[in-house]
């Protein structure tokens, strides 16, 4: 669900957006008349108890710096101000500084004189909330004469073999509709597929009467529009879609997993203004979606890895605004039903390790002043790329490592649970016998083994009857022990199993992060 969102003006001439706005935005205007007014302005936007730290309250709040306003005599007042949810005047004045504050942050610029232009521009591309979905692929219907050229591979792919279609065939059909917004909100459409022969794909997507179940709108996607996530407008009235494949021609082999359906922001992002993907193009177009927010500029870079969701975007973006004001990288897997712990092909390992890189580069920080986090699944991710990243602290917790025991034990321990680890082994090794569970737990032990940290604070919080990876923290453990030179670790152990006290886990998880940050970063 969309949430309202608080929209306040910072000087110049008044725009009257009260009048424009739907009502999922709030509007305040501040004329800042004078240089005390601004100064004002400052101190009711800061945090009462951390002067130099933006008040948590303001974290997601839309600012119109106001063409010509008194605001600009402040740059302090504007790099205080939240990245990614700035709009100023386009061709404003103003200093080198101020400038590289908003490029910085962010800013987008509009023609503030043009009020129904930004009236657009605030309600597609900064609305609250963040919205994706997967279309479930249970409820699917598949053509009866393709059958006996069809395999299934657990619950996560299908695919169909050695087809010679002359004509078009409608493959397969997805029961599932998904109820679309109206008011021709911007969407997007990624599919996961891998195609292989000379055939042809088409993915067509219906739009249907909510009322009638008329079609009112069809969209007819195929693989040379899909180099990109493929933009559509819902229609003015509530639809339903309504998803269909159609296969043509020489098909050596044809793989779905995944369709996915997400908010768009323009080209501005499409969970959160400024969000980007990841895909991994040698594994059926999975995508990790990341979201970067500069803070104060101050290091460290704390990067915190989303954990197991069904609800497509990014967690841990208000808990990450909450410990500090210092810069932050969300990033979420949206692969399969919700996350493929992070792990996927050496390319595509090596996309996000540079955009980590990337983000410490734009900041000036270096591997000394990152700090990489995770809950969960994201503890797989936050371990796993400290070997290429050497950090300066690691802060995890519920600790998973061996992903091929955590799918035997859906079977042993956690019956008829998280089956999405049945699925995950199956698709790495090919099947999902003994040998294969302990191949897929080397494959983060054989990476893991080769990080260098000595200089790496590790903080690890776990469950002690933990029903997925049991001896993930005791492994880790003594792998540090071994190690020539001393490694520091923080650890505590909680009662229960992997889901039993996450309240403890998240209390302690933020406790580490603030005492990092104090005792090592120099941040109250």
């Amino acid at each position: 669900m969309a949430k309202t969102k608080k929209l306040i003006q910072l000087g110049g001439q008044r725009l009257n957006l009260n009048q424009t706005l739907n009502d999922k935005f709030k509007f305040q205007y501040f004329s800042l008349a004078d240089p005390k007014d601004v100064f004002a302005m400052q101190q009711e936007l800061l945090d009462e108890k951390h002067q130099e730290h933006l008040d948590p309250k303001y974290s997601n709040t839309l600012f119109i710096l106001g063409n010509q306003s008194m605001v600009y005599i402040m740059p302090k007042l504007i790099k205080d101000l939240p990245a990614n949810n700035i709009i100023y005047q386009q061709g404003e004045n103003f200093s080198d500084e101020i400038g590289e504050a908003l490029s910085y942050k962010n800013a987008q610029s509009a023609n503030l004189a043009d009020v129904d232009e930004v009236t657009q521009l605030i309600e597609q591309v900064y609305f609250g909330g963040q919205f994706g979905d997967r279309l479930d692929k249970d409820r699917i219907d598949v053509n009866s004469e393709l059958l006996p050229n069809m395999t299934q591979t657990g619950s996560g792919q299908i695919s169909f073999h050695n087809l010679t279609l002359p004509d078009q065939v409608q493959a397969i059909n997805f029961q599932m509709t998904l109820a679309q917004g109206k008011d021709h909100t911007l969407m997007e459409f990624w599919p996961e597929y891998k195609l292989q022969g000379t055939g042809k794909v088409q993915f067509k997507l219906y739009f249907l009467d909510v009322e009638t179940d008329q079609i009112v709108k069809q969209l007819t996607v195929s693989e040379s529009d899909l180099d990109q996530p493929v933009a559509y407008e819902t229609t003015k009235k509530p639809t339903n879609l309504y998803v269909s494949v159609f296969l043509q021609g020489t098909i050596e082999s044809f793989t779905l997993r995944r369709l996915h359906i997400r908010n768009r922001r323009w080209n501005l992002g499409t969970y959160m203004v400024g969000s980007k993907t990841l895909t991994d193009q040698q594994n059926y177009r999975g995508q990790i979606a990341t979201y970067f927010n500069p803070g104060d500029l101050k290091p460290p870079l704390n990067v915190y890895f989303s954990g197991y969701r069904t609800a497509e975007g990014f967690e841990g973006g208000r808990m990450m605004s909450n410990i500090s004001s210092a810069p932050y990288l969300l990033i979420a897997d949206e692969r399969m039903e919700g996350g493929s712990f992070y792990v996927g092909s050496k390319e595509f390992e090596r996309q996000l390790i540079a955009t980590i890189k990337d983000c410490l580069k734009k900041l000036n920080f270096s591997n000394k002043e990152l700090v990489l986090s995770g809950i969960s699944m994201g503890t797989t991710a936050a371990l796993y790329y400290a070997t290429d990243l050497s950090p300066a602290a690691v802060i995890v917790g519920k600790p998973l490592v061996n992903l091929g025991t955590i799918a035997k034990n859906s079977r042993l321990h956690r019956p008829a649970d998280f089956l999405t680890s049945l699925d995950l082994l199956l698709m790495h090794e090919g099947s999902t016998d003994q040998k294969a569970q302990d191949h897929f737990n080397q494959y983060f032990w054989n990476h893991f083994k080769n990080g260098h940290f000595a200089k790496t604070i590790f903080a690890i919080a776990y469950m002690k009857q933990d029903d997925y990876d049991k001896g993930a923290y005791n492994e880790l453990f003594n792998y540090f022990k071994q190690q020539k030179q001393a490694i520091k670790v923080i650890s505590k152990g909680l009662i229960g199993r992997h889901n039993d006290d996450t309240d403890g886990i998240v209390n302690w998880f933020v406790r580490q992060y603030h005492n990092l940050m104090q005792e090592k970063f120099d941040r109250s």
